[in-house]
């Protein structure tokens, strides 16, 4: 009878790798499961699940803790009272741990029934030539004049944050203007003068990743008279 080794923890895995890997466990469980009930996993089950993965038992903890304290999982306590051998009615508690919207959102990226928090309490559809264009991981709400030139920023954020030629400085610095420039075009009539100011930040960042084609396009729609 051949005898059955245990598979030795991987050290060469990242922390985010490790979490990836018990937040992908718990978003296959909630993906299998026929009740609210067995969405939920203890931390023992967690492990035998991912294990095979390389996982060591405080992989696993470590994990799930960070996990919930960034809210891609909730924790659950479960407290009941058993019997024992003698007669005494004592408690017990169980913890149990399920993916949470934030997590389901993050596995299955855009979702037609996500909303971005600053608009709760607003009903879009509401109000005249709104648009709304799916981002990587809200929904991203333009005035539909406007959703050529903002997602031709989207793109340019994407191929910013993906350059080799910038740090992670210029690479934060460009994606927060950029972000205030689409945030602009959700108004019917954008502020020119704040478009102007941010571009010229976002334009040089743009240039030493040599995203050129962006910065003739998005340049010439900037200062043009047409909007």
């Amino acid at each position: 009878m051949s005898e059955v080794k245990a598979v030795a923890p991987r050290s060469n895995l990242t922390d985010d790798q490790k979490r990836e890997i018990v937040l992908d466990f718990l978003y296959r469980t909630y993906r299998a499961s026929r009740s609210h009930l067995s969405v939920r996993k203890k931390a023992t089950e967690i492990y035998n699940g991912v294990k095979e993965s390389g996982l060591a038992t405080k992989d696993v903890g470590a994990s799930l803790h960070y996990l919930v304290q960034e809210g891609w999982i909730d924790k659950e306590e479960v407290t009941k009272e058993i019997t024992t051998e003698g007669g005494m009615r004592v408690p017990r508690s169980t913890v149990y741990y399920y993916i949470n919207k934030n997590g389901i959102d993050r596995k299955e990226r855009d979702s037609s029934f996500r909303l971005e928090q600053n608009y709760h309490g607003i009903n879009i559809s509401n109000i005249q030539d709104s648009i709304i264009s799916l981002g990587d991981r809200n929904r991203i709400i333009v005035n539909r004049r406007f959703e050529d030139i903002a997602c031709r920023l989207s793109e340019l954020r994407d191929e910013l944050l993906q350059s080799t030629n910038l740090n992670d400085e210029q690479k934060f610095a460009a994606a927060t203007d950029i972000e205030t420039m689409t945030k602009q075009f959700q108004k019917p009539n954008p502020d020119r003068t704040v478009l102007e100011r941010l571009w010229c930040g976002v334009k040089s960042v743009a240039e030493i990743a040599g995203a050129l084609d962006f910065v003739g396009r998005i340049g010439e729609w900037i200062s043009g008279q047409h909007w």
